[in-house]
């Protein structure tokens, strides 16, 4: 019998360094994205005995930070509201950094419990973050995702986008809880940025003309023209939806153009002016 022996403690220590490394965030020394992604599998196919819930932050000021006080100051504010963060939640919960200014936790417990660790989050966050550069203030926007059983992890991270986008269009500083009605927004808003490309070719755009009115002179001083968007399926679409979606997909210089445009061709058509009163003599024309 020949028994041959090889010590593998040097190679087995190696691979853990390289998982760590692997696995973890060099700025906060929290876990990475590849880490959270792995245990929020985990917790998909195998739920624990509490329901799980998935916060995903995004910190706001981090451009403002970095024009005005440099990188440094940004690293350091990044690495203090992931202590913060860690420092926040129990030790059971993961806390991760998704890269730049994002971070994911993954908790157990109710939704109530949820809902107020999320307010703890906001709350820490706001905090003011003491640097070489001076005080640096930020603020943050929580998308709050149930973990449900028979969801994939895109799912997961996709209504975690929808809910942390509701946040932020709620203003500085809140936490919006994912539900059905956010995908048929998401949904809709993927619809018209869709047919927006085509809707002046397919006649659907239109000028609505209103007169402005001198109430002093009496008389109409002006006309204003507002663009309006009558939808194949959707019907009449506020120009204050689609004309974000046309400045983000960068189509709103083409529908400025178009404006003009025809607004300068109907403005052409229009007469001269009109009297003022019922005597010609004292009437004099509107410009």
């Amino acid at each position: 019998m020949v028994l041959y022996c090889r010590d593998m403690t040097e190679r087995h220590a190696r691979e853990q360094a390289l998982q760590a490394i692997a696995y973890a965030d060099p700025m906060t020394g929290l876990p990475n994205r590849a880490a959270v992604l792995r245990s929020l599998q985990d917790a998909l196919t195998d739920p624990a005995d509490a329901p799980g819930t998935l916060l995903m932050i995004e910190l706001d000021g981090l451009a403002a930070v970095r024009a005005n006080a440099g990188r440094e100051a940004v690293t350091a504010s990044v690495a203090e509201v992931g202590r913060r963060l860690r420092a926040t939640v129990r030790g059971e919960d993961v806390v991760a950094r998704m890269g730049g200014g994002a971070f994911a936790i993954l908790a157990y417990g109710t939704d109530a419990e949820a809902d107020r660790l999320a307010d703890r989050c906001l709350a820490v966050v706001e905090q003011p973050i003491v640097t070489t550069a001076g005080l640096v203030e930020l603020t943050s926007s929580i998308g709050i995702v149930p973990i449900e059983q028979g969801c994939g992890v895109e799912a997961v991270l996709e209504r975690s986008d929808l809910a942390v986008h509701a946040a932020h269009e709620a203003g500085k500083g809140y936490a919006r809880r994912y539900d059905a009605s956010l995908g048929d927004a998401a949904a809709r808003r993927d619809l018209l940025r869709h047919d927006l490309q085509g809707a002046r070719a397919r006649g659907e755009l239109y000028l609505l003309f209103q007169p402005i009115v001198s109430l002093r002179e009496r008389r109409v001083t002006g006309v204003e023209a507002d663009l309006r968007w009558r939808h194949a399926t959707l019907g009449e679409i506020p120009a204050a939806e689609f004309v974000p979606l046309a400045e983000r997909a960068g189509l709103i210089g083409e529908l400025v153009r178009w404006s003009l445009e025809e607004a300068a061709t109907v403005a052409s058509r229009l007469p001269a002016g009109r009297p003022r009163c019922g005597s010609a003599r004292r009437c004099r024309p509107a410009t």
